[in-house]
């Protein structure tokens, strides 16, 4: 990038070489999924999924998932998921069989306020559905 720019997406390091790729928002929530053992991909902001840099971004994505699974684990506010929207369509574009999961995540919360709280009994639970079946076309 230029000089004072950042990256769209960063690919913090620590976690293993192979398995899920965690798509998160913000290098924070980024750095949370490497802590819990897994792949990460950290947008820099919801703006890297949309605009003109959204295309490069997906395609960075891909590339970094060697074939594995994407889980989208944007935040859990109406940016979150419309940038999640986005960026799903951009993943399919690229190759519609590759596994693009969405990480549906509570109201108001991202992956770092959820690994902070580290309560099993936590009745704000994500869960994830295949990408093509989390968002409705009409």
């Amino acid at each position: 990038p230029r000089h004072g720019s950042l990256p769209a997406v960063a690919f913090p390091r620590g976690g293993p070489d192979n398995g899920p790729l965690i798509v998160t928002e913000g290098v924070f929530d980024g750095l949370a999924a490497t802590q819990a053992g897994y792949r990460a991909a950290a947008l820099i902001s919801t703006s890297s999924a949309a605009g003109s840099s959204a295309e490069r971004t997906a395609a960075r994505i891909v590339e970094h998932a060697h074939g594995n699974t994407i889980v989208v684990a944007l935040d859990g506010d109406p940016a979150g998921r419309n940038a999640s929207r986005q960026l799903c369509e951009r993943l399919r574009a690229i190759n519609l069989a590759l596994d693009v999961r969405v990480l549906q995540l509570p109201d108001h919360h991202d992956l770092s306020s959820l690994h902070a709280r580290k309560d099993t009994s936590c009745p704000h639970t994500p869960t994830t559905t295949h990408a093509s079946a989390s968002f409705s076309t009409s």
